[in-house]
């Protein structure tokens, strides 16, 4: 059976970004790597968001590790 993919509604944006992971990080450390990676680039986003009116949700990134996920990944909605 096709697994069923989530579909979002259609006025809704979702970034995905895939940052290189470095490959001597024990599997513990990746959600520290990729919290930071998040925190840097809200920092970098953030003056460019500000006038930028978020319909439902703030412009947000989060880490995500899932099982089954292509690669572990910083998610945004928007």
């Amino acid at each position: 059976m096709a697994e069923k993919k989530k579909r979002l509604p259609d006025d809704v944006v979702e970034y995905t970004l895939f940052p290189p992971i470095p490959g001597n990080l024990k599997e513990y450390e990746i959600m520290k790597f990729l919290e930071e990676f998040a925190d840097t680039y809200m920092t970098f986003l953030s003056s460019l968001l500000i006038d930028y009116i978020w319909q439902n949700e703030p412009f947000i990134l989060k880490p995500v590790t899932e099982v089954g996920s292509v690669n572990d990944h910083s998610q945004s909605k928007g």
